[in-house]
């Protein structure tokens, strides 16, 4: 699959089940979409770029012809956007929930991995997109949240139709010290960074990046706070990078059109600190969304 000598695979596999990943009556087009690109997620924040799948399937005797039909051609659409190619995979019939496996190849060049070990004291704190608009989707269609459109369109798209940045991952080998992407939460996924590579982050809570949206939603402040810090199924890129390269992101920013914000800093030590606008510390409880 890869002869280039110059090139190595980055390899992923996640697992989506229905009920837990996705709900039941999601359409099969919703699930083939949410399917790809959760997975092709971690593998761009590798710095890799996906090229092939494998794809095993249980199916519900209650699936008919036409769910597999609509299922098929959604994979088919999410392969031309992503440029990925299904290489084979499983069919089983199954008396338990749609259950769906996909082991993602990525391609990046060689020892040019970007790990979650690379964080160094000194370096910024980026992360792309916003954070909080799909845990928001989620709790809309579990009714925790209540909206009206357009609100409730624009959250439930951002939960339906994750957006991961295939185009900027590759872009970000040599100019990311270390990154992951956001699928349990800001605050979990940062921690990996911080185990991985003993260091402290500390982030101006002010930084994180929402959408203007959020703030017209009848919600408590404390439950927008557990959105932005602890929310999942966000799918952004991670990312830390030496002060130098500061200006290198912005121009990627730019060229890309994607918002990349820096909301912090490494530092020596150990966890987790969060600050608000006055620089006075914020208590934090560290529990990532479970995807179960």
């Amino acid at each position: 699959l890869c002869t280039d000598k110059e090139k190595e695979f980055v390899v992923s596999t996640d697992m989506l089940i229905s009920g837990v990943h996705f709900l039941p009556d999601d359409k099969p087009e919703n699930i083939a979409c949410k399917s790809i690109r959760v997975n092709i997620s971690d593998v761009i924040s590798k710095g890799a770029k996906p090229k092939y799948y494998f794809l095993s399937i249980a199916l519900p005797d209650d699936l008919d012809d036409e769910w597999i039909k609509l299922f098929s051609k959604a994979l088919s659409n999410e392969q031309e956007i992503y440029d990925i190619s299904l290489m084979g995979g499983d069919t089983v019939s199954t008396n338990g929930p749609l259950t769906i496996n996909i082991v993602c190849f990525g391609v990046v060049k060689k020892n040019k991995m970007i790990r979650r070990s690379g964080a160094k004291v000194g370096d910024n704190l980026y992360v792309t997109g916003e954070i909080g608009s799909s845990k928001i989707g989620l709790e809309i269609i579990t009714q925790k949240i209540e909206a009206d459109d357009p609100h409730k369109s624009y959250f439930l798209n951002k939960y339906r139709f994750p957006n991961p940045k295939h185009k900027l991952g590759p872009e970000l080998v040599d100019i990311a010290s270390s990154s992951v992407d956001i699928s349990d939460g800001l605050l979990a996924d940062l921690n990996h960074i911080c185990k991985a590579s003993n260091v402290k982050a500390k982030i101006n809570y002010f930084s994180i990046p929402k959408s203007d949206l959020i703030a017209e939603l009848s919600i408590s402040e404390n439950i927008v706070n557990e959105v932005l810090l602890n929310g999942g199924d966000d799918y952004e890129i991670l990312f830390t990078s030496r002060i130098g390269n500061h200006q290198k992101i912005l121009n990627l920013s730019k060229s890309f059109g994607i918002n990349i914000t820096k909301i912090g800093v490494i530092e020596d030590g150990k966890g987790i600190e969060i600050f608000d606008e006055n620089h006075k510390k914020i208590d934090i409880l560290l529990d990532g969304y479970k995807h179960r």
